[in-house]
This record gives structure tokens, C-alpha cells and sequence, in this order.
């Protein structure tokens, strides 16, 4: 299945993962959201597990994955000409 258009709101709040599926899906994508907002929601027991040994050795990379949004991560690199601010 394909869409000819997806648009995602709170996507200050999404993880990479959550965007990306849905991305995979369309030929145009709309990201709506704030990146001075609340960061991801992540699971609990990621949490824990981000927090064990087992997992202490992920490397930067990895680990801004899952800490700041795909959203802010996006917003930091795009051009200018491909944000748009809404004030009312």
C-alpha cells in the first residue's frame, strides 16, 4: 500500500522509527510539530535497559537516537527554504 501524501502532527514526540515506517509508505511527507516540545515518549523498560550494563557501550549515534526526536534531529540539518513557522 502507498499514499500519495502523509502528514504526521507531533512529530516532536516521535522517535526515528515511528516516522520512518509511515515514510517508507508515501510519495510526499508533512511533518507537523514542534521541536522545543516535549521529547520522545520512550518505553520504561528501554529505559532500564539504556540504563544497564549491557547497554552502556552505545555509541553516540545510537544513543541520540533514541533520546531527541527524529523531528529535531531533521530540523537541525534541512534548509531554510523547507520550514515553514506558523503563528496563529
Amino acid at each position: 500500500m502507498e499514499f500519495d501524501v502523509t502528514i504526521i502532527d507531533e512529530t516532536g514526540r516521535a522517535t526515528a522509527p515511528e516516522i520512518l515506517i509511515p515514510a517508507l509508505r508515501t510519495k510526499k511527507l508533512i511533518l507537523i510539530g514542534d521541536h522545543n516540545q516535549l521529547p520522545p515518549s520512550i518505553d520504561r523498560y528501554l529505559l532500564e535497559q539504556l540504563e544497564s550494563d549491557d547497554i552502556q557501550n552505545l555509541d553516540a549515534i545510537d544513543r541520540q537516537l533514541l533520546e531527541e526526536s527524529f523531528f529535531e534531529n531533521l530540523y537541525k540539518y534541512i534548509p531554510e527554504s523547507n520550514k515553514a513557522m506558523l503563528n496563529e
